[in-house]
């Protein structure tokens, strides 16, 4: 079952989907300093244009770009992220998964068979107590986007 993503406003970003919208709440609850689409590749020879859901700034390392799916990605999407990542720029990540079962894991791309939690991956590159990052996971499941946009208005 597929379901329509669901665009959402957070704090006066409009983005394309709900999952989309809890990792920017999750990325502010670290204080990780994120950019919405920040830039368009054209990946050649293909032509595709890739656009990553977001930049983000850890405390360490290389700035990179993350791409948030709710399943598991295969095909064109993996072979996209996969011709990005070999811009030495950026380290490219696929987060995916679910906030309100709290099963989501973060793939690195140019490691194929490297997948870990956002609790053991951010405390690496983003050195945070493993308590801030749970409840920062926590926080952005719950997270009431209606309310919080209906008070800014």
């Amino acid at each position: 079952m597929t379901t329509t993503p669901k665009p959402t406003t957070y704090k006066g970003t409009q983005f394309r989907s709900r999952l989309e919208a809890r990792w920017a709440v999750f990325f502010d609850c670290l204080a990780i300093d994120w950019i919405y689409e920040p830039m368009t590749f054209t990946i050649q020879p293909t032509k595709w244009e890739y656009t990553p859901d977001f930049e983000i700034t850890c405390k360490k390392g290389k700035p990179i770009l993350v791409e948030v799916k709710p399943a598991q990605a295969t095909g064109q999407t993996l072979e996209i992220l996969a011709a990005v990542s070999d811009i030495k720029k950026y380290m490219t990540i696929l987060a995916v998964g679910d906030f309100y079962k709290k099963q989501l894991n973060i793939q690195i791309i140019s490691e194929p068979l490297h997948k870990e939690s956002p609790i053991n991956f951010f405390q690496r590159l983003h050195p945070t107590p493993r308590n801030t990052i749970q409840v920062a996971i926590e926080t952005a499941a719950g997270y009431r986007f209606d309310i919080a946009e209906n008070a800014r208005k």
